[in-house]
């Protein structure tokens, strides 16, 4: 970074001048992101018929895919330390312009009129969003990072989302478990919801691996400049580095089964924006992105928000079959253990 920018180390004052440097990176991280996912679903659409699952080392594009995706994040991770959150994340609609393309070149799923509708919907839902979003970004250090998270506003959010992850999930359970099975016709809203719900708590809880990977940055960034603390030598750092790595795992576990079960033009899409749109809403409240907006562009951000959600609702899933939709959790994931390349097949 020293090399890149000249010798030095950007000072917060200097931010809001590097927020278009941390900006293209995070979009081509993006693109790396949206990339890996769909390689990852052909991945699982080669193997899906296979009665013998073949080791994990011989699959191939599913390897292949996780790298691309992991090198996505690792972009990512860069780009948060010249920009705010809340922007950065909305410049990852990016995504839904590439999942067209990449759900067709290397899944060969069709471009219907609705998806391109929807996605048209949700790009300009966040070009509004980075129209009016926050360009500066402060670094913090432990102390100032324990104040914010002390703040009754985001602990008042943080219950509020522990609430939803336990409502949606219990609900979705229930369906799964107990109305599914016990249903020759399940009804059509159930089967849209569960994949929404599905994804929503993936995005709750996998979009706070974002704001600590941006606390993460930060502390890094001020590691480089001199005369600063040595915060790093503490164990502060590393625990935080281990819930980062925790909520990851957790985010690629589900985002993996996601894939599995649903539709590349649909699911994708629809983790996106759900991460996008929590992941804008944990950076405005913790970090107090919202609070150097004035009414009006508060009021447009929220607007693109709606917008965004209204993008999402248009997409609608393929019904699964019953039993499909009720064993998928239950059956042991065998398609973690494989890929045949074609001559094998």
């Amino acid at each position: 970074l020293r090399a890149l920018l000249a010798e030095t180390v950007p000072s917060e004052n200097d931010d809001v001048n590097l927020w278009w440097f941390g900006a293209i990176v995070y979009v081509i991280g993006s693109i790396f992101i949206n990339l890996g996912s769909n390689l990852i679903r052909y991945s699982h659409e080669r193997i899906k018929h296979f009665d013998v699952p073949p080791p994990i080392y011989k699959r191939y594009w599913w390897i292949f895919g996780f790298a691309i995706f992991g090198l996505g994040n690792v972009f990512n991770f860069v780009g948060f330390m010249f920009a705010a959150q809340s922007l950065l994340v909305a410049l990852g609609s990016i995504q839904f312009v590439s999942n067209l393309i990449f759900a067709r070149l290397v899944n060969k799923e069709p471009i219907t009129t609705k998806a391109f509708v929807a996605t048209t919907v949700i790009i300009i839902g966040n070009i509004i969003i980075v129209s009016t979003g926050n360009k500066t970004s402060d670094t913090y250090d432990l102390s100032q990072l324990l104040e914010l998270f002390l703040r009754p506003a985001f602990l008042g959010y943080l219950i509020t989302l522990i609430v939803c992850v336990i409502a949606l999930q219990s609900t979705y359970w229930v369906f799964l478990y107990r109305y599914i099975p016990k249903t020759e016709v399940p009804n059509p809203l159930v089967l849209k919801f569960m994949p929404i719900a599905y994804a929503a708590v993936s995005a709750m809880v996998g979009t706070c691996s974002v704001t600590i990977g941006k606390a993460l940055s930060g502390i890094l960034l001020q590691a480089l400049e001199p005369n600063t603390p040595g915060e790093l030598r503490t164990v502060w750092p590393y625990m935080l580095l281990a819930l980062f790595v925790g909520i990851t795992a957790f985010w690629l576990y589900r985002m993996n089964t996601a894939l599995r079960k649903y539709d590349a033009m649909f699911i994708i899409p629809v983790l996106q924006a759900l991460w996008l749109l929590f992941a804008v809403l944990n950076g405005g409240i913790f970090y107090q992105e919202f609070a150097d907006l004035s009414l009006l562009y508060n009021f447009l951000f929220g607007s693109g928000i709606v917008i965004l959600l209204f993008g999402v609702s248009i997409f609608s899933p393929r019904v699964p079959d019953k039993e499909t939709e009720t064993d998928i959790l239950v059956v042991s994931d065998h398609s973690t253990n494989a890929d045949y390349s074609d001559e094998e097949k």
